[in-house]
């Protein structure tokens, strides 16, 4: 019913006079050092895919040096954003937030200049025994409608309807919401990868994400 994508989000103040990570090698910017904040890939299916974008585009090698770059990791795709809101790091590619910035926001949502991105479009369905299907209906059109289309904040999934942030539509960027579905189908390849990425960086530690405390620091 609408599109998710995830991509770098930074806080321009904590960078400094270090210039923001857009692609992958970006993030292995000495001066970054202590200052990304990731979702551990192996507690949530779509970071896991990135990661394995990331390990197909550029190899093992690539991910070791990321991890040695000593990133904060932690469980669920919002904490990234809130914890870069706040100025308690400088960037993330593990999380998401509007094309367009909001009024007086110092933060920014960033996408790659040339590599591959994550998006995905959520789904709807009416469960044939629902009870109030004529109601279920008017939900789900009205999600599909210019009004709500209109005011997304990413990527709409209607092609008639222009993205926010004078982006074009998903079709005309460096991402694909069926080659995500298709690898998710791919259960033994995905939690075997899953177990790969646990023993490169440990199990995951801390709250899961309906218990964390976003008022204190990670």
């Amino acid at each position: 019913m609408y599109g998710v994508t995830f991509s770098n989000y930074v806080n321009p103040e904590v960078l400094g006079d270090t210039q923001a990570p857009r692609d992958a090698m970006d993030y292995l910017n000495p001066a970054l050092k202590g200052k990304i904040i990731l979702t551990y890939p192996h507690d949530d299916d779509a970071v896991l895919y990135q990661f394995w974008m990331l390990k197909e585009q550029y190899g093992w090698e690539y991910l070791e040096k990321l991890v040695a770059n000593e990133p904060k990791w932690v469980r669920g795709t919002a904490w990234p954003y809130v914890a870069i809101n706040n100025g308690w790091y400088a960037a993330s590619f593990t999380t998401f937030w509007a094309f367009e910035p909001f009024p007086n926001q110092k933060t920014e949502f960033l996408l790659p200049e040339k590599d591959f991105f994550l998006t995905w479009f959520q789904t709807g369905a009416i469960p044939t025994q629902a009870k109030n299907k004529d109601a279920a209906k008017l939900y789900l059109n009205w999600m599909l409608s210019e009004e709500f289309q209109g005011t997304w904040l990413q990527f709409p999934v209607r092609y008639d309807i222009e993205a926010p942030g004078g982006y074009q539509s998903v079709l005309h960027h460096n991402t694909s919401p069926g080659d995500f579905r298709r690898w998710m189908i791919k259960r033994d390849l995905v939690e075997r990868f899953r177990l790969q990425m646990r023993q490169l960086i440990g199990e995951p530690q801390g709250p899961t994400p309906v218990d964390i405390d976003y008022t204190v620091k990670p």
